[in-house]
C-alpha cells in the first residue's frame, strides 16, 4: 500500500519521460517513395528495349557480332560512369538534379533506338543509356541513404532492389505482349520513352536533397578522409573478376528468338 502511494506521489519514478523516449521516425518518405518509383519505371523502360533489341538487330541485318559489340561499349561506359557518378556525388550538395539528368539521358537515349538502323547510332545511344544508368546510380544511393535513418538502411535498399526486380519482370513481360499484339519491335523500343519519363518525374518531383550540416567547430577544410579498409580493396578485386567473367544477358535472348524460330 505504501508503494502504491509512493508511485502515485511520484509517477516520474515509475514512467519513463516522453522526453527520453527516441522519436519513432516514419522511414517511408516521399523520397524513399520516389526513388522506389524511379527505380521500378526505369527498369520496366530498359528491360523492354533489351527484350526486343536482337530481335530487331536481326530484322535489319545485324547479328551477334553487333550485339556484342553494342553490348561491349555500353557495358564500359556503364562502369565509368559509376565512378564518375560517385565522384559527383561526393563533392556537390545538390544530387537530385544530377541524378534526374541520368534517369532522363537513359529514357530518351532508349527511345531513340527505335528511330535508326545504323549500327554506329545504335550503339552510341545505347552506350549514352548505360552511362546515365550508371551515372546515376551512386546518386540515387546517396539520396536514399540520406533519406532514412541507419537503422532501416537495410529496409530501405531492400525495398530499392525488390524496385528494380519488379521492373525487370514487368518490362519483358510487357514487351512480349506488345509483340504478340502485333506491334513492331522498333516501335516496342519507341514506346519505352513513357516510363523512361515516368521515372525521371519520379525522381524529380518526388525526392528531396538533405541540406548539409556542417558546424563551425568542424568546418568541411577540416574534415579527415578516412582511407578504406582493407576488405574493402579484396572484396573489389572478387567484384572485378565477377565482371571480367560476366556477359551479357541479350545473348540469352538472341539465343532464345533462333530456337523459337
Amino acid at each position: 500500500m505504501d508503494i502504491e502511494r509512493l508511485n502515485q506521489a511520484n509517477p516520474s519514478q515509475t514512467e519513463p519521460s516522453p522526453t527520453a523516449m527516441p522519436a519513432q521516425r516514419n522511414w517511408v518518405t516521399p523520397t524513399v517513395v520516389g526513388i522506389i518509383a524511379a527505380t521500378f519505371f526505369s527498369d520496366v523502360s530498359h528491360e523492354m528495349a533489351t527484350a526486343v533489341l536482337p530481335l530487331y538487330l536481326a530484322t535489319i541485318g545485324l547479328g551477334p557480332a553487333a550485339l556484342g559489340l553494342m553490348e561491349g561499349v555500353a557495358d564500359f561506359l556503364f562502369s565509368m560512369s559509376k565512378l564518375a557518378g560517385g565522384v559527383v556525388g561526393h563533392h556537390v550538395e545538390k544530387k537530385r538534379p544530377w541524378a534526374t539528368a541520368g534517369y532522363f539521358l537513359t529514357a530518351l537515349s532508349t527511345a531513340g533506338m527505335g528511330l535508326t538502323n545504323r549500327l554506329g547510332v545504335l550503339a552510341s545511344l545505347r552506350g549514352s543509356a548505360w552511362m546515365g544508368r550508371g551515372f546515376r546510380s551512386p546518386l540515387r544511393d546517396y539520396l536514399l541513404a540520406d533519406a532514412v535513418e541507419p537503422t532501416h538502411f537495410g529496409r530501405a535498399y531492400g525495398l530499392e532492389r525488390a524496385g528494380d526486380m519488379l521492373g525487370a519482370v514487368v518490362g519483358p513481360l510487357f514487351a512480349t505482349l506488345l509483340v504478340w499484339s502485333g506491334f513492331h519491335f522498333n516501335s516496342i523500343i519507341r514506346w519505352t520513352i513513357l516510363p523512361g519519363l515516368l521515372a525521371a518525374g519520379c525522381m524529380f518531383f518526388l525526392t528531396k536533397d538533405r541540406n548539409a550540416l556542417i558546424t563551425e567547430d568542424q568546418p568541411v577544410t577540416d574534415q579527415k578522409r578516412s582511407r578504406l579498409p582493407r576488405t574493402f580493396w579484396v572484396f573489389l578485386v572478387g567484384v572485378s573478376l565477377f565482371g571480367i567473367g560476366d556477359f551479357s544477358r541479350t545473348f540469352l535472348i538472341w539465343l532464345a528468338a533462333n530456337a523459337l524460330g
